[in-house]
């Protein structure tokens, strides 16, 4: 958390206030996010999984599952979307299981978990969040180089 989520989370609020951001976590855990010589050996998804989804790469495994497909597919239409209509869910679509994607502001963490079923979440890992900014502000010294 202290690694990524917690900079990303503040990251989203700060841009939120000057441009439209859509967050979004990736928490599919399949094997095309794997490259064939790996094993899932945490519980989780690693840094840039989604990655092996959106690019069909020389290292992908080669006979995916329906689900594995289905993600590509999803993120792709996602990405897709948002690239032509600046809008990731413009209209209903029963891939995206009819999801409508809402940007976040910086007073509402908006998000859209991307596991084997799509969900509208609102602020991530908040307690985790919650716990490491107590920390920082009873432990660190100013001024600070992360957030």
């Amino acid at each position: 958390d202290d690694q990524f989520v917690r900079g990303i989370t503040e990251t989203v609020r700060l841009a939120s206030n000057f441009t439209t951001v859509y967050f979004y976590r990736f928490s599919y855990a399949g094997d095309l996010g794997l490259y064939p010589s790996q094993k899932r050996v945490h519980e989780g998804v690693g840094h840039t999984e989604e990655l092996n989804y959106m690019w069909n790469r020389e290292t992908n495994i080669k006979n995916p599952s329906q689900d594995d497909l289905t993600t590509r597919r999803r993120l792709v239409k996602l990405w897709t979307n948002f690239m032509k209509m600046s809008d990731p869910t413009p209209e209903s679509d029963e891939l995206l299981q009819d999801v409508q994607w809402i940007p976040s502001s910086p007073h509402n963490s908006t998000y859209l978990d991307i596991g084997k079923k799509l969900i509208i979440g609102n602020d991530l890992e908040k307690y985790s969040i919650s716990w490491w900014k107590k920390l920082y502000k009873k432990y660190a010294i100013p001024p600070l180089d992360t957030y």
